[in-house]
């Protein structure tokens, strides 16, 4: 049996705030948002990128990249945010169904900071 991760996606919103503008709603000063925190710019959801859809566009790019069909996909790891379009809901199921993966286990991994490395390991 082979096991193992053939493709990764990712999905980033267009919109942008930049070092200045996080600095301003923080109250801080643009030298520690950039030399401190390390950030010049951080991408900003949009209206409609929220975190199940998201997913569904990264999980598209990592079945367009990997050329396979979702029938074949085993497994989905959901390693999103706490906060999600409901409470209670397992967005690695809706997934599931919004790419077509239907013979696939799904769940999701929460652990704050440490989410994706555990789901990693997990995988």
């Amino acid at each position: 049996m082979n096991v193992g991760i053939v493709s990764t996606g990712v999905y980033l919103p267009e919109k942008r705030m930049t070092a200045e503008e996080i600095a301003e709603k923080a109250n801080l000063s643009v030298e520690v948002v950039k030399e401190k925190m390390g950030i010049i710019e951080k991408p900003i959801p949009g209206t409609d990128d929220h975190t199940v859809h998201m997913g569904v566009l990264a999980a598209k790019k990592a079945i367009d990249k990997a050329n396979i069909d979702p029938k074949n996909i085993d497994l989905i790891i959901n390693i999103g945010e706490e906060h999600k379009e409901y409470p209670l809901w397992t967005s690695a199921i809706k997934i599931q169904e919004e790419i077509g993966a239907y013979h696939a286990w799904a769940f999701d991994v929460a652990l704050r900071c440490g989410t994706t490395i555990m789901a990693l390991k997990v995988a």
